[in-house]
């Protein structure tokens, strides 16, 4: 989503954003409310489905560790929750409650920062290298 694979390189893609974490007393779990100012008007429809329909080289590769969908949409009104939407797919990041009021684009991620953020994430970085030749 922040960029591109070109000749075996990420390219970012140049975006101006503001990201604001939250730390709640859960066992697991980290969320993000994020904003994101657009330059035109978008569609929240095609945002959710952009969302939805994500996959990236892992899911092109079917690696082990990768989930089958990287972003999970959460539709709620008080989704994604750590306590109701952890231990379903950890290696995946749920996104919900999307607003979008005056070119501000606004959500709230979660992940599993033991799973996804730590152990996970290095076993599926190394599957990552591995395919493309780098380990």
């Amino acid at each position: 989503m922040l960029g591109t694979l070109e000749d075996g390189k990420v390219k970012r893609r140049s975006l101006d954003m503001e990201v604001t974490t939250v730390r709640v007393p859960v066992r697991v779990g980290h969320m993000g409310i994020i904003t994101v100012e657009t330059k035109a008007e978008v569609d929240i429809e095609e945002v959710k489905r952009t969302l939805r329909d994500f996959r990236s080289f892992p899911q092109h590769h079917n690696l082990p560790t990768a989930p089958k969908a990287p972003i999970i949409l959460r539709e709620e009104e008080d989704r994604p929750q750590p306590a109701k939407d952890l231990g379903v797919d950890d290696m995946a990041v749920y996104v919900g409650r999307i607003r979008y009021s005056g070119r501000a684009l606004r959500l709230i991620a979660l992940g599993n920062n033991l799973v996804r953020g730590a152990a996970g994430i290095t076993v599926l970085t190394l599957e990552v290298m591995r395919e493309m030749g780098l380990a």
